[in-house]
């Protein structure tokens, strides 16, 4: 190429560049993580009048996070040998992110995965009794009361006035017949809710406390581990993604 072009050397094919800025006058940039310079050059973009990056506060499950860019590339590569070691790395991650001992891999989504735990606390306990917030995203309920419908558990909905759980009143629901307490984080309103609080609340019972957590929020929140709950479950989409 370079004899093409009739240059000596590949100094000479950025020469002009050179000429134009000095190396004396680069500026040092300094070290940034691949979010933080994404973000960096989404502020140069907007000075050629790209739009600016509205966050989204949608909620019910639909919450903005940042997708690395090397995620595409190593979900393109083949593990069909691998599928077993990648179980594995799935199940270790997944433990330390909810702060759990052990992890399944896995049921089919979080409102699945929120039944099968219901069911797994009522054959615990023997209990028959259901006490969830109604701050608990609604189409989960659905598949739970869908899932638990041939074993008939009763259902008790603890309020959250303002979008967050009442502690008092989701331990007053709790009594013997108690198999789990079902708390959602961040719920359906998109809201951080106590659950140490509900955590300490359940501590003192039999019941079971069953945590809905999202993951992409336990890289700042408490981890379900840590609050104390028995079983936690949740939407792995975002992890995918």
């Amino acid at each position: 190429m370079l004899e093409t072009l009739g240059l000596r050397d590949l100094d000479s094919l950025f020469s002009e560049v050179a000429a134009a800025v000095p190396p004396s006058e680069v500026p040092e940039i300094p070290a940034a993580s691949e979010s933080e310079l994404r973000h960096h050059l989404w502020d140069i973009a907007r000075l050629n009048g790209r739009p600016d990056q509205t966050p989204c506060f949608r909620g019910a499950g639909a919450y903005e996070h940042y997708v690395p860019a090397a995620i595409p590339a190593l979900l393109s590569a083949e593990i069909s040998q691998g599928t077993l070691q990648a179980m594995y790395e799935f199940q270790s991650l997944v433990c330390e992110l909810m702060g759990m001992d052990v992890a399944n891999a896995s049921v089919y989504d979080g409102a699945s995965a929120l039944a099968e735990a219901a069911l797994m606390a009522m054959r615990i306990t023997r209990g028959r009794r259901l006490v969830i917030s109604e701050a608990v995203h609604p189409h989960w309920i659905e598949v739970l009361r869908t899932y638990t419908a041939n074993v008939e558990p009763e259902i008790v909905f603890a309020p959250a006035p303002d979008g967050v759980t009442s502690i008092a009143d989701l331990a007053a629901a709790i009594d013997d017949e108690t198999a789990a307490v079902i708390v959602q984080n961040p719920n359906v309103f998109g809201i951080i809710e106590p659950i140490r609080e509900v955590g300490a609340a359940v501590a003192s019972t039999r019941a079971l406390f069953i945590a809905a957590a999202y993951p992409i929020s336990l890289g700042m929140l408490a981890p379900p581990g840590e609050a104390g709950a028995d079983i936690a479950v949740a939407e792995g989409q975002p992890l995918g993604l």
